[in-house]
């Protein structure tokens, strides 16, 4: 927002919307169509992840090997990307197979400004 104007016009609200059901669509902000997603975290993580607020939908089970699988529906890939970085090494996307890609796109883009700081010529592989 660059600049504000006070006007006489008022805000109606959408008959019927509801601003909860809007919001949980989305994981942060973006608004995009919602979509299935399973992550799976690592044993050594467990206690964090089941004690962590994901999103108004997570469901979240505990498989025989310790780690733990949250599953939950929402829009916003790009912002699941950003979050998931927090949880380094220790978090694996399972699905969709779209935000396995975005996501590995994301850390190659990361890897990549590392490494260009570091030399600018060298490639970057994952």
């Amino acid at each position: 927002m660059s600049e504000v104007e006070v006007t006489q016009r008022k805000f109606r609200r959408r008959a019927g919307f509801d601003l909860g059901a809007f919001a949980t669509r989305s994981f942060g902000i973006f608004q995009e169509k919602p979509f299935e997603v399973v992550w799976r975290f690592a044993k050594h993580r467990a206690a964090d992840v089941l004690h962590h607020h994901f999103h108004p939908t997570e469901r979240k089970r505990e498989l025989k090997d310790g780690s733990v699988e949250v599953t939950f529906t929402a829009g916003g890939e790009l912002e699941m990307c950003w979050h998931l970085f927090t949880w380094g090494a220790d978090v694996e996307v399972i699905a969709p197979e779209r935000l396995r890609r975005k996501y590995a796109e994301e850390l190659r883009a990361a890897l990549g400004q590392v490494r260009r700081r570091r030399n600018p010529r060298a490639p970057v592989t994952l």
